[in-house]
């Protein structure tokens, strides 16, 4: 049995065993061993002037925040520690160990698909992924991860278990326009749009429409984020996503103002001026007065 210890100014390890190379007693053990004999050492060294000093950190060592499970830089507010790594030596994120995934809203034992996961309709749950491959298999059965999931199943803690089932058709296409946002108004003519589509089988290609016209194509691509040129006045925008499997989805319709222009401005109706012409005189009538035919008497006749 071994003991070893040290501080900043001393190094100290011992050893207890039979110089045969036999095995020990079964009665012996480190704390009859070799302890006792590396703890009189050691105080006997303090004695003589060595001591135990506040270790200084090199200038290539640095104090990190890490996840308390997987030891990857601290993320998702998950429980974490502290420790000291050298400078430039810790594994890069997205922590591949303990994570959140993408759950169905309602089935949080279910994956939600692509689509689903595209149009925002999904929650996230908490997962502790434990993946081993095995570097001695000759035969392609990966024995440690066979261990790994024996005991897997041995624990209590739901986080250990990976769902792998999806809920919904794998096969949907979806497609959302994030921005710019429902009847919002721009000073300016740039106009700042995203677009995030999914499918299980791949996005083929993005579409934008303005007014009903299409504007850009995005090929081969499930997110698109740029900026596009518009004049002055009120627009509405959709997406079309079209997945490699050959089905389609036409996005949500957002209204915006584009260069001072609100988004439900208005054409003014045209109304006529008064004029300053005075308006004519109407024309006299004349009114005839009835004349008066004598009657013939008898006398005349």
């Amino acid at each position: 049995n071994w003991t070893i210890g040290w501080s900043s100014e001393i190094l100290l390890a011992s050893w207890v065993g039979n110089n045969d190379n036999s095995s020990m007693s079964y009665v012996a053990s480190g704390i009859t061993g070799a302890s006792p004999i590396w703890r009189r050492i050691i105080l006997g060294s303090l004695n003589m002037g060595y001591s135990a000093p506040d270790w200084q950190i090199p200038n290539s060592v640095e104090q990190v925040e890490l996840d308390a499970i997987s030891g990857y830089p601290s993320h998702n507010d998950f429980p974490s520690k502290f420790d000291y790594a050298i400078k430039g030596t810790l594994p890069s994120s997205p922590d591949p160990i303990h994570r959140l995934v993408e759950v169905c809203k309602g089935e949080n034992d279910k994956l939600a698909t692509e689509a689903k996961i595209a149009a925002g309709d999904y929650d996230k749950r908490e997962f502790i992924f434990v993946l081993e491959e095995d570097p001695f298999s000759e035969d392609g059965k990966n024995r440690w991860q066979t261990a790994v999931d024996a005991w897997i199943a041995a624990q209590d803690d739901s986080r250990y278990r990976i769902p792998s089932e999806y809920c919904g058709d794998v096969g949907d296409v979806s497609v959302r326009l994030k921005k710019p946002d429902d009847k919002q108004n721009f000073k300016n003519q740039d106009v700042e749009v995203e677009i995030r589509a999914g499918s299980y089988d791949g996005i083929d290609k993005l579409e934008l429409y303005v007014d009903d016209k299409l504007l850009e194509t995005i090929l081969n691509k499930s997110e698109y984020k740029g900026k596009i040129n518009l004049a002055p006045g009120k627009y509405e925008l959709y997406a079309k996503a079209y997945a490699k499997n050959g089905k389609s989805k036409t996005s949500n319709k957002v209204r915006i103002g584009v260069g001072g222009i609100d988004w439900d401005y208005v054409e003014p109706t045209p109304t006529l001026a008064p004029s300053n012409t005075p308006p004519p005189m109407p024309s006299p009538t004349i009114k005839l007065s009835p004349t008066l035919s004598p009657i013939p008497s008898e006398e005349d006749e």
